[in-house]
């Protein structure tokens, strides 16, 4: 099940400007631009669109605090954080102040032993060999931290970006999210630069550019406005002058020769420096960006290359333990994902939530155990705001904070059963079932015939792409003229697709197993591409989903005489389903259960027609669907018992299971054809005549086309005799569905179960 939506930006509209392509000029109006002076600002963004730092409350007096602490030459400690955004942070200001001529001490506290923001113990220390106290990234909840600072003689600065509490510390405090500075979300490697720019000009702090393009990609804010002009310098810099410790990164990352981008920032770069932080001690991944030594730079890259290795086998273990608890965790009626696991690594259990959240659309919850604490992260979902959702029960926390898709907190072990019974009944209460629908967005609906390489060439100037400003997807509907799979065992689905007047292929990564259920008509979200191959350039499309194309039953197509075989094989012969009928239930009154929720209902059809009245839910031919979170479902003739997970069955056009409903419509058509006894005599002679000559036939499907060949009943009528035949055994199957003939008797049908159920599903019928 899936969604497609617009993107949630405000729609703007301004004249095409001569040359543009329209479906760029659509693209821009999408993203917000209003005039052809805000597109070009937006394509070639340049320095001087940066903000006068002097609009940053509280930078005017910060920079006047630091230039006097270094004229003075007083002691100054930069305290920031253990990730990338906290260790950029602290890179630029060390850097600044070391260009202002000072000797700055940097500290870093422990992820594991200290956690996240400043602590007392830390504060005493610093007191005691510095003059003057300067936070980055951090700093704007440790109140108490602050005044303890103040008392104990250290001049304050706190800069940070996180969200304020009720109270502000004392003295001087730097956060975009306080007054009205032109971009609130910069990151804390962005409010570092911009108190560089304060202290040194524009044009030498823009030699910090690229820490804070790390920073600001790594910290996942909005790459528009500011942080867009601050990525693209940062990269261009990157790219043309790159640091001893960036570089070596590159080399150990397999990048070598690549050009710096977002993507190898937020995948490569990023990863193997938070990885110094959440395995050991984030001084290292300070130092290698501070260092110039090509030798020392390259040998801590090896480290910390070493220690991500290590850093993804620990999350491999913890997703382990984490899909082992979710085996029996009855998703359709929960809200979260919360699981707690002894000894989780707690640098590592966000990297897991954030996997979790991708793979089952849910809040999730990881908490790491320790004696009697447990310290969470946790993510969340586009209409699951964490932060409001946690601040619900925060009555049961000792620490907490975060942001609307990102947590964390620590709490009592003995609290966890409680506050995990309180998360989930605010979410019940607060958030709709729809937001736990998955959720493509794309920028606008195109053409086809619009997507040519002048245009997607042109998409290029969107760079930096990211969070707030991400690459741009397209939506089309189109028809599907060929599928086929591709890659190692076919885990990749080839398409080529057409909206009625231009044909493209298409790729589906990591979709193969989907091209079973593929119906003729789809909607997909996608991002072209440029292919070169053989010297020629063709556009292609990169699918970032797809799903069925809204219709009724004209619309559902499949392979239904594939699945009918095995289907028939387990109602007849394997009698697994007993026709014993069940609750029933009007088509008003299944549209009614599918609209209230998007999970737990689960319709098995013995044909195409209970589809009119199944709206909105997923299609599978031959097969039962076994993602746990229960999506509402229409399976088209499936072997076996349903899936557990599904909190009701509906049997339309077949009998149903004890516990089951019914919908009424009529019955499949093709239990009208099934054999009576007459039937079942002329299909043992034809098959007696078959079976005395070489048969070309090696399953169900084949035999009953060659004994359609001697007699005039149907292939349905005739798979279901053959079964029944061999349930009496009269004929047999001497391995691999070679049949031969049994032994000759006397034997009355309904001796067989096969038989007996072959009639009570024909007169039903």
């Amino acid at each position: 099940m899936h969604r497609f939506i617009p993107r949630n930006t405000q729609q703007t509209e301004f004249e095409r400007p001569e040359g543009m392509p329209q479906a760029l000029h659509r693209l821009l109006m999408a993203r917000g631009i209003g005039s052809a002076e805000e597109a070009r600002a937006f394509l070639r963004p340049d320095a001087s669109m940066m903000h006068d730092p002097a609009a940053l409350r509280g930078i005017p007096e910060a920079a006047e605090l630091i230039r006097n602490a270094v004229m003075r030459q007083k002691k100054i400690c930069v305290y920031g954080d253990y990730d990338v955004d906290g260790v950029s942070a602290s890179s630029i200001l060390y850097l600044t102040l070391r260009r202002m001529g000072a000797d700055p001490e940097v500290y870093l506290p422990s992820r594991h032993t200290e956690g996240y923001g400043l602590n007392e113990t830390a504060v005493r220390a610093i007191a005691a060999r510095c003059d003057v106290l300067v936070t980055v990234d951090c700093g704007i909840t440790n109140i108490e931290p602050i005044r303890i600072a103040r008392e104990l003689g250290l001049e304050t600065v706190v800069t940070d970006h996180h969200r304020p509490g009720e109270a502000i510390p004392e003295g001087i405090v730097v956060d975009p999210l306080i007054g009205d500075y032109p971009e609130p979300y910069l990151c804390g490697g962005g409010v570092a630069l911009k108190l560089s720019q304060a202290l040194l000009g524009r044009e030498a702090a823009m030699e910090f550019s690229d820490i804070a393009a790390l920073a600001t990609v790594a910290d996942i804010v909005p790459l528009t406005g500011e942080n867009r002009v601050i990525t693209r310098l940062g990269l261009d810099r990157m790219n043309r002058v790159t640091r001893p410790g960036l570089k070596a990164l590159q080399e150990v990352s397999g990048m070598e020769g690549k050009p710096f981008t977002s993507g190898a920032l937020g995948f490569q770069i990023g990863p193997r420096l938070n990885a110094a932080g959440r395995l050991g001690s984030a001084k290292r991944a300070f130092e290698l960006l501070t260092c110039q030594e090509e030798g020392r730079a390259r040998a801590l890259a090896v480290e910390l290359n070493a220690e991500n290795t290590l850093r993804k086998q620990i999350e491999t273990e913890i997703m382990s333990g984490a899909e082992a608890q979710l085996e029996n965790y009855d998703l359709p009626r929960r809200r979260a994902i919360v699981l707690a696991g002894e000894g989780w690594n707690s640098g590592v259990i966000g990297l897991a939530a954030s996997r979790l959240v991708e793979k089952y659309h849910y809040p999730v919850v990881m908490i790491s155990l320790s004696d009697d604490v447990g310290v969470a992260s946790c993510r969340s979902i586009p209409g699951v705001d964490i932060f409001q959702a946690l601040s619900a029960v925060s009555h049961y926390f000792l620490r907490f904070g975060g942001h609307a898709q990102a947590a964390g907190f620590t709490i009592g072990r003995k609290d966890i059963d409680d506050f995990r019974r309180d998360f989930e009944a605010w979410l019940q209460e607060n958030i709709p079932p729809s937001v736990y629908i998955p959720v493509t967005e794309y920028d606008v609906e195109a053409k086809l015939s619009e997507l040519d390489l002048s245009m997607v060439r042109l998409m290029d100037a969107f760079a930096p792409t990211g969070m707030g400003n991400p690459a741009p997807v397209f939506y089309s509907r189109v028809k599907v003229t060929e599928s086929r799979q591709i890659g190692s065992a076919g885990a990749h689905l080839s398409l080529r697709v057409t909206d009625g007047t231009t044909y493209m292929r298409a790729v589906a990564f990591k979709a193969g197993d989907r091209k079973r259920d593929l119906p003729e008509e789809l909607e997909i979200a996608y991002a072209p591409k440029i292919n070169d191959f053989a010297g020629r350039s063709t556009v292609e499309l990169e699918v970032k989903a797809f799903d069925r194309a809204p219709a009724g039953e004209a619309g559902i197509a499949g392979d239904l005489e594939s699945c009918f075989a095995p289907f028939l094989t387990e109602v007849l012969y394997n009698k697994s389903i007993r026709p014993t009928g069940g609750e029933p239930i009007t088509p008003a009154e299944l549209k009614q259960l599918l609209q209230q929720s998007p999970q737990g209902t689960l319709i098995v059809a013995g044909d195409t027609a209970a589809a009119a009245h199944c709206p909105g839910v997923d299609v599978y031919f031959g097969r039962y669907p076994q993602d746990p979170r229960a999506f509402n479902a229409l399976c088209i003739l499936p072997p076996g018992k349903p899936p557990a997970m599904y909190r009701r069955v509906v049997w339309a056009g077949l009998p149903g299971m004890e516990g089951g409903m019914e919908l009424q419509v009529p019955r499949a058509e093709w239990t009208a054809e099934l054999p009576g006894v007459d039937q079942l005599r002329r299909a043992y002679v034809a098959a007696k005549r078959m079976l005395a000559r070489p048969v070309k036939a090696e399953n169900l499907d084949q035999y009953a086309m060659c004994l359609a060949d001697e007699c005039s009943l149907s292939e349905t009528c005739l798979k279901a005799c053959v079964l029944i035949l061999m349930d009496l055994d009269l004929v047999r199957d001497s391995g691999n569905f070679r049949l031969e003939m049994g032994p000759f008797k006397k034997i009355d049908p309904a001796t067989s179960q096969a038989f007996r159920n072959a009639q009570k599903l024909k007169e039903e019928a």
